[in-house]
């Protein structure tokens, strides 16, 4: 396998990127070249790695490269979000490996890569990655995450659901409350700030108005691979959920409601509702499963994920596991403090979780 590394694609190139990301079984779409200059709008260096054989695309991964902290000229790592794109256990070890000898990666502290690879297939890549010296960043080399089936009438989709989120549903219609598809930055920025809200009561990293804005713009307002769903009562936003989909799913991005007005709504819960939609619209755009972006029906109400996989499992996913983030220290200098302190948290949290 030849490995190219490209600043950009030129036409016939992004041609043959498009055909193999969109056909790979592996897709995500955050592997879309898109996101390259949504990356470099967040102020990273994006560039695209192709591995070839027999002159054909068979690997293919979006690299971001982000700047240290504090080192002139250095990268922290460089992430493969949801990726690298590629389709067999022979091929994924042959390109991971070939990346870990890359020039590109001199000056990077360690590398991070998430193969979108589910069920069966998950066990496959973990092996693959292990073999190669690639270690889990989370508590699990394997996550758990929900499918709902969306290949079937919408009337069976709803009809899936628990019955409480379909009294909510409903509950939501006749106090008419409706939902649009975003095409406003400034309805946008009405939902970022109760997004930023929300992470912040949860501790999250808040999200900087400018990227967003710019992500916005570029590919969620078009409603084509991504959009941005929200729930009006009369003029008041109530809530919205983000999602993209690649071919065939869809993924929940982002969720979030206002609370205050919510509770002036006699404790509306609003998710039922919104979800629904989402699930419409990517049925519409042809996708036969929507990826709840993490679900385990096993944990504890002391887990701090209790409350969030409960009312995602109101919508009777199907559990199944995919291959948590895994990362190579390339540099351990340009690496520090790396995930230590994500590392510590983590482990404060589990202590606290059991």
């Amino acid at each position: 396998m030849k490995l190219e590394c490209l600043e950009k694609l030129d036409p016939v190139t992004r041609k043959e990127w498009d055909t193999f990301v969109y056909n790979s079984k592996n897709q995500h779409p955050r592997q879309f070249p898109v996101f390259a200059e949504i990356e470099r709008a967040e102020g990273n260096y994006p560039y695209f790695i192709i591995g070839r054989e027999n002159g054909h695309i068979c690997a293919a991964a979006l690299v971001s490269r982000v700047p240290h902290k504090y080192l002139k000229g250095k990268y922290s790592c460089a992430t493969i979000l949801s990726g690298p794109i590629c389709d067999d256990a022979r091929q994924l070890s042959e390109f991971v490996s070939g990346l870990k000898n890359e020039r590109f990666f001199d000056n990077v502290g360690r590398i991070n890569i998430s193969p979108y690879w589910l069920g069966r297939d998950s066990c496959e890549a973990q092996n693959v990655l292990a073999e190669i010296g690639f270690v889990s960043a989370e508590r699990s080399s394997l996550r758990k995450t929900g499918l709902v089936d969306l290949d079937r009438p919408e009337q069976e989709i709803l009809a899936s659901f628990s019955k409480s989120a379909r009294r909510e549903a409903r509950r939501a219609e006749r106090m008419d409350v409706r939902v649009t598809m975003l095409s406003e930055k400034e309805d946008f920025f009405t939902f970022l700030k109760i997004l930023n809200q929300l992470r912040k009561s949860r501790q999250l990293t808040i999200f900087e108005k400018n990227p967003m804005a710019f992500s916005f713009d570029t590919f969620y307002k078009y409603g084509d691979h991504g959009v941005v769903l929200c729930a009006w009562h009369e003029e008041t936003l109530l809530a919205g959920l983000q999602i993209y989909r690649s071919k065939n799913t869809a993924h929940g991005r982002h969720f979030a409601g206002d609370n205050d007005e919510l509770k002036n709504l006699k404790n509306l819960r609003i998710s039922p509702l919104l979800w629904l939609e989402g699930m419409k619209w990517a049925k519409k755009k042809g996708c036969t499963h929507l990826d709840l972006e993490g679900y385990d029906a096993s944990v504890s109400k002391e887990n701090s994920h209790y409350f969030i996989y409960k009312y995602k499992g109101e919508f009777s996913p199907k559990e199944i596991t995919r291959v948590a983030e895994h990362y190579f220290v390339t540099n351990p200098i340009y690496n520090f403090p790396g995930y230590l302190a994500p590392k510590l948290k983590g482990y404060i949290k589990g202590i606290l979780n059991k």
